[in-house]
């Protein structure tokens, strides 16, 4: 799925209802000459496909006709399994384990709670649009769209 969560259908279209997307912030690895090398790719072929990835995402995201949120956590020990209560049962034991684990859990219920109130209940002044100021150090919140609906007939 070209490395991503969700991908247009056959057609090229991609959802229209509203959308949160979170993800963890992430450096990809660097790579030497010779991994380069092995991949049969040039520094330039490398970093354009590096580039295409990582724009791959947000050309997505700018897409989805009812808009969408991209949240990148940077919350310590931030995993992808930190969108469950695994973290909790690891930290057992382990207090800085416990609050990092605590950490996530409050940030990512509190800003898909502030996605529901948004875009299902019609909200305005969400933690979206007002991060508090103990939890903004550990995310960056981008907003896409929603953009206007196409006419019938019209080309992408």
């Amino acid at each position: 799925m070209n490395n991503l969560p969700f991908a247009r259908d056959p057609t090229g279209r991609v959802m229209e209802q509203p959308f949160l997307y979170f993800t963890r912030g992430h450096r990809p690895p660097v790579i030497s000459d010779g991994e380069r090398a092995v991949m049969q790719m040039t520094k330039a072929e490398y970093d354009s496909l590096r580039k295409e990835i990582l724009a791959g995402p947000t050309r997505l995201l700018a897409d989805i006709r009812g808009g969408a949120y991209r949240i990148t956590l940077t919350t310590p020990g931030m995993t992808h399994m930190s969108f469950s209560d695994e973290p909790l049962i690891e930290a057992a034991g382990d207090s800085g384990k416990m609050s990092n684990a605590q950490l996530a859990l409050r940030i990512i219920n509190t800003y898909s709670r502030a996605f529901f109130d948004k875009t299902l209940r019609g909200q305005t002044g969400t933690a979206l649009d007002h991060p508090a100021k103990g939890e903004s150090a550990f995310l960056t919140i981008e907003r896409f769209g929603p953009r206007p609906a196409r006419r019938p007939g019209a080309k992408r």
